[in-house]
């Protein structure tokens, strides 16, 4: 009943779509019933947490960083989106939170201002800005003076403060005001734990005793080293930063919210090239066209070269055994694991004995086990459901949702299959394995040698493997001309 009252009391009320809550309504009962009356709640104003984005976009502030957009956060005023789903930093957060305050309170001296958290909460919200509404996590008082402290359970810690936690301080600072809570500033406090220590108190922090837990954070507050400790940082009270939260978040309610329009972002808005830059564009779709073709007589030249290796090399004894140039590995391929096991078996190793230390479940014999006690192999819930993405695009297309906003970074690129173009495409190949066998043929070792190495054209800049060791003599400071070679070794030998 009471969240009943709550949805219908919200100032947009009118405003949202019956389906849109329909769904909403649902979604949260399904995800986050335990939770409900909270988000309801919020849905009656712009958090401190939504207000970084509020202002990045009606701003146009890029470069800004944050976990959401103007975009989103009226689309979830207006109960067109759901609340956000608990992710693995959301979960770290909200379970080592109170670890947090308490290694801060025990880390600078401090004690909680529990009466100051009373009358901001309980205060009456001004007027016209009945949106500013919010949940600051702590004040504190330190050598006798009240701050207004957040805290943060980063994956990894820096000593940066990111542009929405910034406005999120700046935004309870406001709160605190209209309620006559006079603060001295504004701290930011991290808690810093390695992440093998946080991800394993994530999981153990509730079965914690209360003396355990004040033990901990003692701890913490005492070894104070990279990985355990709690940091506060002091941010500085910007005037021009109240203004922007009041302005902004003004607007964002009243000309949004309180008119049912979602704004289009306008930070994904495309540019229109000019002349040079077309001329850019060109010059490297020509450089892309070309290298491909490039790279495509390569694949085939390199094609029929492992082709001519496996040929050459067909039932020659290459286990452990050298080659003339290094530079190229030659080994056998792995064993074929199952005709291993089979001729293991066959020569009289039982089961047992080769059975994999490694156990997986036989899905049939599971099936089998079920029906044994009678249960329903065709159980829903047996099942791992997936989601289709074509559903999801159908969907978002329905509920008139911009796609192009999802594309991934970066741009796609492949070669046209017009016929025109692969007639192009295949003059440029043409073109560059011209060019390329010249240049392998000038590069090649066994080019250069006249009548089985007794001579060569050029000297090698760089060789390896044993064929550095053939042409040692060759290599003479300004001379071309080869006096005596001797053949390699053989090293590989047939069977």
């Amino acid at each position: 009943m009471l969240l009943k009252q709550t949805l219908e009391s919200l100032p947009q009320a009118a405003l949202i779509r019956q389906e849109d809550a329909t769904r909403w309504l649902e979604g949260v009962m399904r995800w986050h019933a335990d939770r409900a009356p909270w988000h309801a709640k919020r849905l009656g104003g712009i958090g401190g947490s939504e207000m970084g984005a509020v202002i990045r976009g009606i701003q146009n502030l890029k470069g800004k960083g944050g976990f959401s957009n103007l975009q989103q956060v009226v689309e979830s005023k207006l109960m067109m989106r759901l609340p956000s789903f608990e992710t693995a930093h959301m979960r770290r957060g909200n379970a080592l939170e109170h670890l947090a305050r308490l290694s801060f309170l025990y880390r600078y001296q401090a004690t909680q201002d529990t009466n100051a958290l009373t009358s901001i909460a309980s205060a009456k919200q001004r007027e016209g800005y009945e949106w500013c509404i919010g949940n600051p996590d702590d004040f504190v008082i330190i050598n006798g003076k009240r701050f207004l402290n957040d805290y943060k359970v980063p994956s990894t810690y820096t000593d940066d403060i990111d542009f929405d936690y910034e406005v999120q301080l700046h935004h309870y600072h406001l709160q605190a005001r209209f309620a006559g809570i006079k603060v001295e500033g504004l701290l930011l406090t991290k808690l810093d734990l390695a992440p093998e220590i946080a991800a394993s108190l994530v999981q153990k922090i509730h079965s914690l005793s209360q003396p355990d837990l004040h033990d901990l954070a003692k701890s913490i507050a005492k070894l104070d080293m990279p990985g355990f400790r709690v940091v506060s940082h002091v941010v500085d009270i910007k005037r021009d930063m109240h203004l922007d939260i009041l302005d902004c978040g003004y607007h964002c309610w009243n000309e949004f919210v309180l008119k049912g329009q979602v704004p289009s972002l306008s930070n994904n808005e495309k540019l229109e090239l000019d002349e040079l830059a077309l001329f850019d564009v060109a010059q490297y779709q020509y450089q892309y066209a070309l290298a491909k073709a490039g790279i495509s007589h390569l694949e085939k030249v390199l094609q029929k070269a492992s082709e001519g290796l496996t040929g050459r090399l067909q039932d020659v004894d290459i286990e452990d055994k050298e080659f003339p140039l290094s530079i190229v590995k030659i080994a056998p391929n792995g064993r074929d694991k199952e005709r291993v096991i089979q001729e293991a078996l066959a020569r009289g190793a039982t089961e047992t004995e080769l059975a994999s230390e490694e156990r997986k479940y036989s899905i049939v014999a599971l099936i089998e086990e079920i029906k044994r006690l009678n249960g329903n192999p065709d159980a829903e819930h047996l099942y791992s459901s997936s989601l289709d993405i074509a559903k999801a695009d159908a969907y978002l297309r329905a509920a008139g949702v911009d796609l192009r906003d999802f594309n991934k970074p970066g741009i796609s690129l492949r070669l046209s299959t017009k016929k025109q173009d692969k007639e192009m495409a295949g003059v440029f190949e043409r073109s560059a394995a011209t060019v390329l066998e010249q240049w392998m043929d000038e590069n090649s070792p066994c080019n250069q040698h006249v009548d089985g190495m007794d001579a060569i054209e050029e000297p090698f800049r760089e060789a390896t493997g044993t064929l550095q060791e053939a042409f040692a003599d060759a290599h003479r400071e300004g001379s071309h001309e080869i006096t005596s070679t001797k053949r390699p070794t053989r090293s590989a030998g047939m069977r």
